[in-house]
């Protein structure tokens, strides 16, 4: 059956086929095969699709997805500082309130930093909630970690727009990794961060 008409109130089919335009006023029940020529797109921005379940339960409703790229920038301060530059790739998911990072970062150039300072990466597309500590392994090329260090990870803290390199330190707590410990022009960190927002 095609539906080609506006309902004021409520209608149940066993199966729809829908290509063109169709506004429904009221509810839209079926029971049986739907298919869509084009996307759904809702009058709010804050409306969305309950999956999984047959009524509207706020656990089951995905009313966010976004996908896109991003640039961060190489500096020697959670924000300002100096910046050095860095040949990169980011992409990122938001699936509801769960972001995933995926960083390229390819040749990381410190010239004009302060060697003894952090390295920080200014400019998250997301800022984690403050309940919220976003972490990932890194694959990492050319940066030189403490003797002690046994795990290597990207972090971003509750709150900040920023991401730093931290070294997990054996029986010595953690600790952000300097600017100085990048080979400069050469070092590459490959990662993926999940946090919430």
């Amino acid at each position: 059956n095609q539906i080609t008409t506006v309902f004021p109130t409520s209608i149940s089919v066993d199966s729809a086929t829908i290509s063109g335009n169709a506004s429904i006023g009221g509810t839209l029940g079926v029971t049986g095969v739907s298919t869509l020529s084009d996307n759904i797109v809702f009058d709010a921005s804050s409306k969305g699709v309950h999956l999984g379940v047959t009524s509207a339960t706020a656990s089951n409703l995905l009313d966010d997805f976004e996908e896109g790229t991003f640039d961060l920038t190489v500096s020697d301060a959670t924000s300002g500082g100096n910046t050095g530059s860095v040949t990169q790739s980011n992409k990122y998911t938001k699936i509801g309130d769960t972001v995933i990072l995926q960083l390229n970062l390819v040749n990381i150039t410190t010239t004009g930093l302060t060697g003894a300072t952090n390295l920080y990466l200014q400019g998250s597309p997301f800022t984690p909630a403050s309940d919220s500590y976003g972490s990932g392994s890194v694959t990492a090329n050319l940066i030189n970690v403490e003797a002690s260090c046994f795990s290597f990870n990207i972090f971003i803290n509750a709150g900040q727009s920023y991401l730093s390199f931290n070294q997990s330190l054996d029986d010595a707590g953690s600790g952000t990794t300097h600017v100085n410990k990048f080979n400069n022009g050469n070092a590459d960190a490959f990662a993926t961060v999940i946090f919430k927002v």
